[in-house]
């Protein structure tokens, strides 16, 4: 999930593309499902197959 923040909502306000809302997003800590996912395998949460099973690659 995204939070919307005065400095995404800049973005998207200035027709920011959704590489340029990631770029901001990313600054401000923003982890995609995947990177989250592979912390998870990482700190032996869950495993490769279920984090590969949940987010569909």
């Amino acid at each position: 999930m995204l939070a919307m923040t005065q400095e995404i909502a800049e973005c998207i306000m200035e027709n920011g593309t959704s590489l340029d809302i990631l770029r901001v997003a990313r600054k401000q800590g923003f982890k995609t499902l995947r990177e989250s996912g592979l912390l998870k395998v990482a700190n032996g949460l869950t495993s490769l197959e279920e984090m590969n099973r949940v987010i569909k690659t």
